[in-house]
């Protein structure tokens, strides 16, 4: 009886140290990368074209930034847009997927668009204003598609 208990406590064990050392191999590293996208989006019979250079950069620290910088067409009206949105509590899902919580938008100074508009493309992005889920799948040895669940937004290249 007691050779089961050792044998059982030592399986636990070696189990729980498993896990451990799973999710410390698996963390989030260090990634940049960039790219230039149009998103063309309708909203109340209005066509919003976004042209923006976007920049997404993730710490091991677990938080990171979406940058958006370029400008935005609606109707007859042309405005610059500079936002970052600061991303925290950063976390792997699984080999491929993230998830980070929304710590925030930052309007830089060129930046003259409404919020409300600005609120279109973040939709676009992610979907939900607090939580953010990136999907990341190499292409090659620099270029990376990046999506959310909904869709793959953009390929990138990583720098």
């Amino acid at each position: 009886m007691k050779i089961k208990w050792i044998v059982c406590m030592g399986l636990v064990l070696i189990a729980v140290c498993l896990g451990v050392s799973f999710n410390y191999a698996h963390g989030i590293s260090n990634f940049k990368c960039t790219n230039q996208s149009r998103y063309r989006i309708t909203r109340n019979s209005v066509v919003y074209d976004f042209y923006v250079k976007q920049t997404i950069q993730l710490y091991e620290d677990n938080t990171g930034f979406i940058s958006f910088n370029g400008k935005v067409v609606g109707g007859d009206v042309t405005q610059s847009v500079s936002r970052k949105i600061l991303l925290r509590d950063g976390h792997q899902i699984d080999n491929h997927t993230l998830q980070y919580q929304n710590d925030g938008v930052r309007r830089l100074p060129a930046d003259h668009v409404e919020d409300d508009i600005f609120q279109i493309l973040l939709a676009e992005v992610s979907g939900d204003d607090a939580t953010l889920i990136f999907e990341r799948e190499r292409i090659d040895n620099h270029a990376w598609l990046v999506g959310n669940p909904d869709a793959w937004v953009l390929t990138c290249v990583e720098y």
